[in-house]
């Protein structure tokens, strides 16, 4: 009779410990979904992409300043500042500046609180390589349906600089972190809600003017690349593969805020120029 009680206590004690074990999975899932949560929210936010983005400006910049920029200055960038000219500012830091203004503005306006946080911007980093890596998979899948294995298509800077033929690292690397800042910029900051409210304007639901947008610039993303890319023929494979990739970095801009966009588009560069 001991035995038997001795027994059924032992089970009630071991079911009494998985409950308890349960419970603190449970707590602990919970607690992560909340900092999932958390961070979708945060990183999205206009302040944390401004500071997000501002090592890749930085490393741009300097590396004009440092080795010649006639040799790297990127196309978006040639053509914001030559628009910027018409009108008299003409100054190096305008074009930077006005990247803080508008990022600015749009933290005011969404009145988003003023905070940072290491872990967060470390954790924007984490998963701009998994974006961007993400992204290399879909190049190397592109390549390999249209029988392009020697010649994979890449939405690098190396073809769309105002003068073609730069071979030193730090060149290549200062021109691929302005094309993540700077064709995000363009294309996804100032033109993509440019053409969504435009259609707003014109009647057009807002899913819809939307959906037309991010097709309508990755068009123009593609079309950019391919004007700048140096080839004398149409390249079908490149510009497909460029269409996809503006339309990523769209939703990614939509989704999860300028600085994921324009992290995961250089990250995605430099991945794709060293391989």
């Amino acid at each position: 009779m001991r035995i038997v009680l001795d027994q059924q206590r032992q089970g009630k004690g071991w079911l009494a410990q998985t409950k308890g074990r349960l419970a603190e999975a449970a707590q602990c899932c919970g607690w992560l979904a909340h900092l999932g949560r958390g961070y979708w929210r945060h990183s999205r936010r206009p302040l944390i992409s401004l500071v997000f983005v501002l090592p890749l400006v930085l490393a741009y910049e300097s590396g004009v300043m440092l080795l010649g920029g006639d040799a790297l200055r990127n196309g978006a960038e040639v053509w914001m500042r030559d628009a910027l000219g018409w009108i008299g500012l003409r100054h190096w830091l305008v074009l930077p500046l006005l990247a803080v203004l508008i990022l600015g503005l749009w933290h005011r306006v969404t009145r988003r609180p003023w905070r940072l946080s290491g872990a967060l911007l470390a954790t924007m980093v984490l998963e701009c390589v998994g974006w961007s890596v993400a992204l290399l998979l879909i190049a190397h899948a592109e390549g390999t349906l249209l029988s392009h294995q020697a010649s994979h298509p890449t939405v690098t800077a190396t073809g769309y600089l105002s003068r073609i033929g730069v071979t030193s690292t730090p060149a290549r690397l200062a021109s691929l972190a302005g094309a993540g800042v700077y064709e995000e910029m363009l294309f996804r900051l100032i033109l993509l809600p440019l053409v969504a409210v435009s259609l707003r304007g014109l009647g057009t639901a807002t899913g819809a003017s939307r959906l037309i947008a991010v097709l309508a610039t990755s068009l123009a993303f593609a079309a950019a690349h391919q004007l700048g890319s140096g080839h004398e023929t149409f390249v079908a494979a490149e510009f497909l593969f460029r269409g996809i990739a503006g339309a990523v970095f769209a939703g990614l801009f939509l989704r999860r805020g300028f600085g994921i966009a324009a992290g995961t588009h250089a990250l995605y560069d430099m991945l794709a120029s060293a391989l």
